[in-house]
């Protein structure tokens, strides 16, 4: 459920930037981001309570002990190798999407790059439902399956990239900008 929320908000945030940065400019997004962020401190220094820390020692010891758990547990390490390249490939497809969506052959705006982000939600949905599976499956099929998916869908953008995938945005792209533009 954290991973869930955690890409689902990623995501929701780069649909209503995209939408509110196509109409109001991109320097209204980082206004109401500082906002935002001074509103969250205010929260936190409310709401945390102030409880002293039970670990007794220096900070650089307390990490220390985290190699201990690498080296004890190397299904540990096969899962957060795999889940750090899982997210470095979602944090890689979702900053260049918005590089490539507005050149040719799309031209697509902000409001609709953004707006790409619904379907990545649907995919971070999807986490805690395949989180079922894990005491079915087993952890290592699992991950053999998510590198799988993984690998398939970066071959399959990358044979696409101005194919099949150019057609289908570029039918959303034109139903959208008639949509919202219907006089031009």
């Amino acid at each position: 459920m954290i991973i869930s929320g955690l890409l689902t908000g990623i995501l929701a945030s780069r649909v209503v930037s995209g939408i509110a940065g196509e109409y109001m400019g991109w320097r209204f997004i980082f206004y109401v981001a500082a906002v935002l962020m001074v509103v969250c401190v205010i929260i936190i220094m409310r709401i945390l309570p102030d409880i002293p820390s039970n670990f007794r020692g220096k900070y650089s010891d307390l990490m220390k002990s985290l190699l201990s758990l690498v080296t004890d547990y190397p299904q540990l390490r096969i899962s957060s190798l795999r889940a750090g390249i899982a997210f470095g490939s979602f944090l890689a497809l979702w900053s260049s999407l918005a590089f490539k969506m507005e050149q040719a052959p799309f031209f697509a705006g902000n409001n609709v790059i953004g707006l790409l982000g619904l379907c990545g939600i649907m995919g971070a949905l999807t986490a805690s439902f395949i989180g079922r599976y894990v005491h079915i499956l087993g952890v290592k099929r699992l991950n053999y399956i998510g590198c799988s998916l993984l690998f398939i869908a970066w071959l399959s953008l990358y044979i696409g990239q101005n194919s099949l995938c150019r057609h289908y945005l570029r039918h959303l792209t034109d139903r959208y900008r008639y949509a919202m533009y219907p006089a031009q």
